[in-house]
């Protein structure tokens, strides 16, 4: 393959309060494909913010699906920050809106509650 294999990630434990128990539990049941972890959490937080639109900051943690030496699956918290300015961009003479995608940053798993 070609720049490596992709891993699997999943989200583990999302910020209690953040979604509705039906959403929180299609969001858990999602896996996202990616070779590094930082752009599955981007991934993640798209859809975490997607299905909560009054949250402004989501806290989760996201665990790799591969098992390592240890017989652990590594999990790594991220922090999810929507960011609600509407750029504007002028394409061939037509102006396009969109809103800039999420800022995600890690943080501590203790972080996530």
């Amino acid at each position: 393959m070609n720049g490596g294999a992709k891993k699997k990630f999943k989200i583990v434990k999302i910020e209690k309060g953040a979604m509705s128990k039906s959403d929180e539990k299609l969001i858990l049941n999602k896996v996202f494909l990616n070779k590094d972890s930082f752009n599955a959490a981007k991934k993640a937080s798209n859809a975490l913010l997607k299905h909560s639109p009054k949250k402004t900051m989501i806290k989760f943690i996201l665990e790799n699906q591969k098992i390592n030496k240890n017989g652990v699956k590594k999990q790594l918290a991220y922090t999810a920050q929507r960011d609600n300015k509407e750029k504007t961009i002028v394409i061939n003479g037509k102006e396009v809106q969109f809103r800039g995608a999420a800022k995600v940053k890690s943080c501590l798993r203790t972080d996530v509650k």
